[in-house]
């Protein structure tokens, strides 16, 4: 009996399938037991924003693609790192693990208005957040510096950086802090450079991903 027979596929789904049915199902649970005690409907969690809010199909539509998409090239890159041997500092796959993490979690703040709405409830100004990001993404940069500027097209990453790094800046300064005001509204410069900075970073994940895996390839037929 082969491991993708018919049968051994039945005998590993039931256990494994019943395993991940479980898990979601004590998640959704908990998840619906909180809405409950906080007078909340559930619905609002499981239905579409634009369903929800009862608004246009196109609500939202280029920044839930953009999230997608930034979404999918740090999955892309952390899992091509995890096919790489050796360790995780100095090397190229210590720095697609932890800029694929940062890049997953700047795409969840912005999917879930972390720095819009639930951090500044809690009295955490965005400009901090973003300080943050910005700290960490040159931590980043340092410590894998010698394999960024030897095995990677960092053009690409230099230029997401300075797209974010406008974004934020438009947003801290001119929109949420309200420190100086533009003849036009800040959202034609913050959210088009938030996508092009998203834009290139996927980008970059993406064909260095490639890259890797590509001379991974030679190295084991040579």
């Amino acid at each position: 009996m082969g491991r993708y027979s018919l049968q051994g596929q039945l005998k590993r789904g039931l256990v494994v399938g019943t395993l991940i049915a479980a898990c979601t199902a004590a998640v959704l649970v908990a998840i619906y037991l909180v809405t409950r005690a906080r007078g909340l409907h559930f619905s609002d969690l499981t239905r579409d924003a634009a369903a929800t809010l009862e608004g246009p199909w196109y609500t939202a539509a280029l920044s839930n693609a953009t999230v997608v998409m930034t979404s999918a090239g740090a999955a892309i890159a952390i899992f091509s790192a995890s096919l790489l041997d050796g360790p995780w500092r100095g090397s190229i796959k210590g720095f697609l693990i932890t800029l694929g993490l940062l890049v997953g979690v700047i795409a969840a703040d912005d999917l879930f208005m972390l720095h819009e709405t639930v951090l500044p409830a809690l009295g955490i100004r965005a400009s901090v957040l973003f300080a943050v990001y910005a700290l960490t993404l040159l931590g980043i940069l340092w410590i894998w510096r010698e394999a960024i500027l030897g095995g990677t097209d960092y053009v690409f990453l230099v230029l997401a950086g300075l797209a974010l790094g406008i974004s934020a800046v438009v947003d801290s300064i001119f929109t949420d802090e309200g420190l100086l005001e533009l003849p036009f509204s800040g959202e034609l410069i913050e959210d088009p450079a938030k996508i092009l900075g998203m834009v290139f970073m996927t980008f970059y994940l993406v064909v260095t991903a490639r890259q890797v895996l590509l001379r991974r390839a030679d190295s084991t037929t040579t």
